[in-house]
């Protein structure tokens, strides 16, 4: 079985090739640049294409002879003309492609920030897309249109999907996120940091984002479905104190009562998310304790890294 992993070279999708070459199975990436599959080069199974989700020709080509193809291909522009030009128009080629080569099933991974602002506790996958109200409205926007474009190709294409939908992700090497490498450089220099009162979210290790791909894969249940990841839950001030505690900082941690807050966007907001669905249909299954301790290996790393380069 062939499988086409777009922005294969990416945090994510270098996760998802890895997984793949492991079980054996042919990948072939479509991304920009060859990134952090350069030590996976050679690889007797990885073919690696140079190319665009923009560029209909390439992703044509790219889509033959595939069975599955897992779309992780994303750019975040900050302008809405960019944004869907390159994230919503690369789709769409990605989308047709597959109807035209009569791929078997196509995963999508999107992102808890089309359901916007929190309207109930926890978060379900019928919970509506408030893109409005999102923390960032054109990403959340691009990212709902995806959704529905999938829901299109399947209902009048008999293209199968399934698409994931994750809040905070992080590997066992790094966590991303500016606001991170923010509250650890202030960590650094003993500055007193605000943190919200309440405010927190499920955390999602990559790891458990590929095994949901391998759960669903050619899994007939899984068709025409979204399904919330998420490994364990964290508030930020929990996370603040850790920093602390794991960097030897000196900052003092100002609580500040999440109807008062000011800060960081991201820092807004509890994002329970709720994985019953995967559970129920896929056996998902959470392993709250080993996932922190992936969490808290790979902020040690980051916290040194930040450390040198300061």
């Amino acid at each position: 079985m062939r499988f086409l992993v777009t922005g294969g070279a990416g945090f994510v999708g270098t996760v998802l090739v890895e997984s793949l070459l492991k079980k054996g199975f042919a990948v072939r990436v479509l991304d920009r640049v060859v990134g952090e599959l350069e030590t996976l080069r050679g690889h007797s199974n990885l073919e690696i294409v140079t190319g665009d989700t923009q560029d209909q020709e390439i992703v044509g080509a790219a889509m033959k002879g595939v069975d599955v193809v897992y779309h992780s291909a994303w750019s975040f522009p900050s302008m809405p003309a960019d944004a869907f030009k390159i994230d919503v128009g690369g789709a769409i080629h990605v989308l047709e492609a597959a109807s035209i080569s009569r791929v078997k099933h196509l995963l999508f991974l999107s992102s808890s920030v089309v359901y916007g602002e929190p309207a109930y506790q926890p978060i379900d996958e019928i919970h509506p897309h408030l893109t409005e109200k999102s923390r960032d409205p054109l990403h959340a926007l691009t990212k709902s249109t995806v959704h529905q474009l999938s829901s299109l190709y399947y209902r009048q294409y008999k293209l199968p999907y399934t698409i994931f939908i994750f809040w905070w992700g992080y590997g066992k090497e790094h966590i991303p996120g500016r606001t991170l490498r923010g509250l650890i450089d202030s960590a650094l220099k003993g500055e007193v940091i605000k943190a919200p009162e309440k405010a927190s979210g499920g955390v999602t290790y990559l790891g458990d984002i590929a095994k949901a791909f391998e759960m669903a894969t050619l899994n007939e249940r899984a068709y025409g479905q979204e399904f919330n990841l998420s490994s364990f839950r964290i508030r930020w001030r929990d996370l603040i104190e850790l920093i602390v505690e794991l960097s030897g900082s000196t900052s003092t941690i100002e609580i500040v009562p999440d109807e008062r807050w000011d800060g960081h966007g991201f820092l807004t907001g509890i994002w329970d998310i709720s994985t019953k669905k995967a559970e129920d249909i896929l056996g998902y299954r959470l392993n709250p304790e080993e996932a922190r301790e992936v969490f808290i290996q790979a902020l040690k790393r980051d916290i040194a890294l930040r450390k040198r380069n300061l």
